[in-house]
């Protein structure tokens, strides 16, 4: 049986102790992050203490657990290098992400990655590490005019494109705004991360249904 790991992510070595300002993320030793609220969260287990995940501890982990291939994804602190070294480097054993910026020149964006060897694009729509981040386009859709092309163009290519919605329940989670996007580009393969992400045990029944209606 062959085994994939469909959701994955790499931080390069030296990853702790930067800054990112466009997320307001700062990266802390031990597997963790501060985000621009001054939150602190884990994004790795504390034993990581110098918090990266290079490709070669991917491929270490990957083969004593019998993982053939990973997708690796992308969110507004990922590496977009990491990814396409990942893929140049270890053809067969990962595919990778993209994210994109909003706007007339995202679709060139596309061009320019996928010849390097990117394959989906990643729209991570938290407000923590995603697109409607204040410090990065917090009023972004799903359903923007201006990302038109970009679903396009990623169906001619053959270029997968993955949301991540967030929590079921808030402004990130454009149930409507996916379902006239999927609808609008037929021949563009979505998928959605995290199952949803349904905000379990979710008692209140409007967010069930929300989240019955992503799924």
């Amino acid at each position: 049986m062959r085994i994939v790991d469909a959701h994955a992510h790499l931080f390069p070595r030296g990853f702790a102790g930067t800054y990112d300002a466009r997320s307001g993320v700062t990266v802390l030793p031990h597997g963790k992050v501060r985000k621009r609220d001054g939150e602190e969260v884990p994004i790795m287990p504390e034993s990581f203490a110098d918090t990266s995940f290079p490709a070669e501890e991917m491929l270490e982990r990957m083969d004593a657990q019998g993982v053939s291939q990973a997708v690796l994804l992308a969110n507004s602190i990922t590496d977009l290098e990491e990814n396409v070294r990942a893929v140049g480097e270890y053809p067969g054993r990962f595919r990778a992400a993209m994210t994109l910026s909003q706007g007339p020149g995202a679709a060139e964006e596309l061009r320019t990655w996928h010849s390097r060897g990117l394959t989906a694009i990643k729209f991570e729509m938290s407000e923590g590490l995603g697109y409607t981040n204040p410090g990065w386009y917090p009023d972004f859709r799903l359903d923007d005019p201006a990302m038109e092309p970009v679903y396009a163009l990623a169906g001619k290519l053959g270029v997968t494109v993955a949301v991540d919605p967030g929590r079921v329940g808030g402004k990130t989670y454009q149930t409507e705004a996916l379902e006239a996007v999927t609808a609008a580009f037929p021949e563009t393969r979505f998928v959605i991360c995290h199952l949803g992400f349904p905000d379990v045990p979710m008692p209140d029944p409007a967010r069930r249904e929300a989240w019955h209606r992503m799924a």
